[in-house]
């Protein structure tokens, strides 16, 4: 609980307050087991590790090994580092403008390419609906199949076909 020692009024039963003493903290770095145990280890050796140990391995580890990489760099190594980062975002941004390009003109283009095979395909199909529909409305009217054939330049079988369905 936190209460205001001079009015005894509780201010929070929720808020827990812990305090370390990290000078009593004393494991190896063989000895750490539990997660609390790692990040105990790291606070109280920082200042004086030259590299990452084994027992620390884990993602949240090595982003605060880095961070501290880049905070003990000189101004030079920074601004260096600064622009190693920029050069590698510019390369980045332009890797993805390229490919985001590329999509869309291919996208364009796989359109343009299914709308004319579309319109083929359709305008054949309505060709062939309309020559269907001319055949039998002949057939109907008293044309024969012969004089179909000659009229059209399809082939007798074909329309006798067409007649059947």
């Amino acid at each position: 609980m936190l209460v205001n020692t001079e009015t005894g009024r509780i201010m929070s039963d929720r808020l827990v307050l812990i305090f370390l003493e990290m000078r009593n903290f004393v494991k190896s770095e063989e000895e750490l087991q539990t997660n609390m145990d790692k990040w105990l280890y790291l606070l109280r050796h920082l200042g004086r590790l030259t590299g990452m140990p084994a027992a620390l391995q884990g993602r949240i580890f090595k982003e605060i090994f880095t961070i501290a990489k880049i905070s003990a760099m000189d101004t030079q190594e920074y601004i260096a580092y600064q622009r190693s980062i920029k050069s590698y975002r510019d390369i980045k941004s332009g890797e993805i403008s390229s490919y985001e390009l590329g999509m869309e003109k291919g996208e364009k283009l796989g359109l343009e390419k299914g709308e004319k095979l579309g319109l083929e395909k359709g305008e054949k199909l309505g060709l062939e609906k309309g020559i269907k529909s001319i055949i039998r409305n002949m057939h109907k009217n008293g044309v024969g199949t012969d004089a179909i054939s000659a009229m059209t330049g399809i082939e007798l079988a074909k329309i006798e076909s067409i007649l059947s369905r």
